[in-house]
Order: C-alpha cells, then sequence, then structure tokens
C-alpha cells in the first residue's frame, strides 16, 4: 500500500428526489437568516489553521509504539530523487538500488514490511547518517497533511501516528482550531471553487457545533451532524447553494432539538443489530494492511453479531458498554470532530458532503463496536487501549485514500449505509 501525496478525490453526483429532515424541521423551526462576513486580509496573506494540540507534536522516533516506516511504499518526490542521485559511497548505492517503479511511481522497495534503511532502533538510516533534508517529502511531512485553498491553508495531524491520537484524546476540553496570518505568496489553485468554499466553511463549523454540544448524548450530536449533512448535500445535488446558510440557520435554532428529538422518534426502541453486522462486514471488504486488522474485525463480528445468543444480547451490550465508559465519550467525540475538520472541505472539489458525514459515523461507531468487543472480552477498555484502536484503524482506513474512497463509494451506493439505517444505530 502506498503512501501518497494528497491527490483530488474523484468526483461523484448524486441525486437526491427530497429532503426529508429539512422539509420535517422546517415546519417546526422558524428560520433565522444570517450572513457570513469574510474579511478580506490583503492579497498575500495567508490564513493557517490547525488543531489547537498542533504546535506540541513532536515525533518520538525510536521510542514510538509503532513505526510509520512499515507497511508503506513511500513515493520519492522528483528533487529527493534527483539528489540520492548525488550521494556517494556505499550508502548512496544502497539508495539507488533500493528504488523501484511502482504503478508509475518511484519507492524504496520494502524489505519485509519496512522501509530497508528503517534500523533495528527504529530510526531512519539517511536521516541519521545524511540529515533531514535528504530524506524525502512524504518523511519530512508525516504525519502533518496539507490543503491548499488559495489563501486558506489547512493543516493537519494524521490519527495513523499514535503520538497525535494521544494528543487528540489527552483531555475532555473541547477541539479548536486556532488561526494565524502570515506574509506569503498563496498558492495557485484553479479547481478550488472559492464561492462554494465560502459557504461550506460555516457548514463545517457547525456540523463541529452540533457534534460538540455537550447537552445531549453523543449518539443524538451524531444523529444532527449526519442529518444536517444530509441536508447539505441535498442542496447541492440541487445547485442551490445560496441556501446553505438558510439550512446552518435552521440547525443552529434553540428550537432544532426539540423538533428533533421528535423526527427520531421513529427510530427509538431498534437495537439495530442487523445493520450494524452488515456495517462490519463493510469494513472488512477494504484493502487490508495488516492481517491483524481483518482477524480484529472478524472476531468483533462473531462476537457480537455471530450466534444467536449475542444477537440477543447485543442491545443491552449497548448500554452496559455506554454505562462503563462513562464520562469518557469525549473520545469519540474529538474522533468525529477530527474526521470533520480534516474531511469534509473536500467537498469543494466533489461537492460530496453526506457521504463523508456517513464515513465519519460508520467509524466511530466501528470504534464502539471494537471496543465493547474487547472490554468484553478483557473486562476494560482504557483510553491506551481506545488511542491504539484508532491509530490502528486510521493506518488501515482513513489514511487510505482508496479505502476512504471504497467506504463512500459504500455509503452513497448501499442503501443498508443510507441515512436511516444509520439513524436507528443513534436513537436511544
Amino acid at each position: 500500500m502506498k503512501c501518497l501525496p494528497k491527490g483530488q478525490t474523484e468526483c461523484y453526483n448524486k441525486s437526491m428526489e427530497r429532503c426529508t429532515l429539512h422539509a420535517f424541521i422546517s415546519k417546526q423551526v422558524k428560520m433565522n437568516w444570517f450572513t457570513i462576513a469574510i474579511i478580506s486580509q490583503g492579497e498575500t496573506d495567508v490564513e493557517i489553521r490547525t488543531p489547537h494540540y498542533y504546535k506540541e507534536f513532536s515525533c518520538l522516533a525510536s521510542n514510538c509504539p509503532d513505526t510509520c516506516c512499515q507497511d508503506w511504499e513511500v513515493v520519492l518526490d522528483d528533487e529527493t530523487y534527483q539528489d540520492y542521485q548525488q550521494v556517494s559511497g556505499e550508502l548512496g548505492e544502497r539508495i539507488r538500488s533500493a528504488v523501484v517503479v511502482s504503478q508509475g511511481d518511484r519507492c524504496f522497495a520494502l524489505k519485509g514490511e519496512s522501509c530497508p534503511f528503517l534500523t533495528e532502533e527504529k530510526l531512519c538510516e539517511i536521516h541519521r547518517v545524511l540529515g533531514e533534508e535528504y530524506t524525502c517529502a512524504i518523511c519530512r511531512s508525516h504525519p502533518r497533511f496539507m490543503e491548499e485553498y488559495g489563501t486558506l491553508r489547512e493543516v493537519s495531524l494524521s490519527a495513523s501516528c499514535p503520538e497525535v491520537t494521544r494528543l487528540m484524546l489527552r483531555d475532555a476540553a473541547l477541539a479548536t482550531f486556532p488561526v494565524e496570518w502570515t506574509q506569503e505568496e498563496p498558492v495557485v489553485c484553479d479547481d478550488v471553487d472559492e464561492q462554494l468554499l465560502e459557504r461550506l466553511l460555516p457548514c463545517r463549523e457547525m456540523a463541529i457545533e452540533l457534534l460538540q454540544d455537550r447537552r445531549f448524548p453523543l449518539h443524538r450530536r451524531a444523529a444532527m451532524a449526519l442529518a444536517f449533512a444530509h441536508d447539505i448535500q441535498t442542496m447541492l445535488d440541487r445547485d442551490e447553494t445560496d441556501r446553505l446558510d438558510e439550512v446552518c440557520a435552521i440547525y443552529k435554532s434553540p428550537e432544532l432539538p426539540e423538533a428533533f428529538g421528535e423526527f427520531m422518534e421513529e427510530f427509538s426502541g431498534q437495537d439495530g443489530e442487523r445493520e450494524m453486522a452488515g456495517f462490519l462486514a463493510g469494513f472488512c471488504r477494504l484493502d487490508l494492511l495488516k492481517d491483524s486488522w481483518g482477524k480484529r474485525l472478524n472476531n468483533a463480528i462473531e462476537q457480537l453479531h455471530g450466534t444467536a445468543e449475542a444477537r440477543r444480547a447485543y442491545g443491552q451490550r449497548c448500554k452496559d458498554f455506554r454505562a462503563y465508559y462513562g464520562q469518557r465519550w469525549y473520545e469519540y467525540e474529538h474522533f468525529l470532530v477530527y474526521f470533520v475538520y480534516r474531511h469534509f472541505l473536500r467537498a469543494d472539489f466533489d461537492r460530496e458532503v453526506f457521504s463523508r458525514m456517513q464515513s465519519a459515523v460508520l467509524s466511530g461507531l466501528l470504534l464502539r463496536e471494537l471496543g465493547m468487543a474487547q472490554w468484553l472480552v478483557q473486562g476494560e477498555f482504557a483510553t491506551e487501549d481506545q488511542i491504539d484502536l484508532i491509530h490502528r484503524y486510521s493506518r488501515e482506513v482513513e489514511h487510505c485514500a482508496d479505502n476512504l474512497d471504497l467506504l463512500a463509494k459504500q455509503c452513497r451506493e448501499d442503501e443498508r449505509f443510507g441515512l436511516e439505517p444509520i439513524l436507528c444505530l443513534l436513537a436511544d
């Protein structure tokens, strides 16, 4: 599996005939229109947004419980490849002989499962001998990811790194994304729809606000965020982007929680066991980085859904695990907010908001299932276990563009991954 520079995702368009939640809630909520003020900071001012823990991140190197120099074929950028042609001596010969072409990209051929320059101390030989400037662009930047939107640059840290996940989950404080400004020449992005971007930014802010509204249990917040994304998608499919602020206003209304609670009543009383088993099977259809991940998925399916007794006990087990996790549900909240921050604005390129929110919520449910399965066997599921689980999930699914695309495709095309089946799982 390759670790590739982030590229534009494939564009899909879908047509939705009705906007069920929008219609339902609009009848009960007085709409409040509002205007988003976009303040210009000058032609060469670039806005840089990061997670609040971004500056605290530091690579653990040999002390890391995992290594990013394993399992992935790292693509060499042209500049680094040219630099390697000038490296002399035995190391230079080994570097050049290790380069192979895979699917049109230059990579280091893995030695077993690892980069051939990973030492027994879990350090990079190229970095140690030649210096950081001789490592390729991906190695220098990982686990940092950048998305350029003209005068806006969004930087994120990937949860595939266990230290990033530790920082993300370390306390219950709401995740924030501070902004700084820098004077530089903006990156020219011909494929950025600036008008749509201005309208999507407050939509993402609204989605995060819904997920962080701790007046309500997390499953209700996730349901509201999913419904919100569904209604945003309907406007995008109708090419009515000028009405995105209307949807935001509805979901921002103080009357929304009561109206949404009435809407969710039709989904209550269902434990969703059959739907959850189908969702887990969907994750099994993704490409595997490690066989151990596939075994973990299959073990959870067998344990939670594999027998008639397990299926009967499923609803009560979910309640018991929810009670066990107690005040630590903020960990799942942080994960959902992380996913929305990282992936929501990619809709500026393909207009796909809903499938990304489906992927976020389903991934959160997957983590709950795997955590519950471990808890049933071991009698506990600590924050350290959650850190390990999220980082392994991210390596297998969220860090892999192909798997994200496959997951989103399932969400778009398979009715079992649709709005109503997921809401059944999120109902009280």
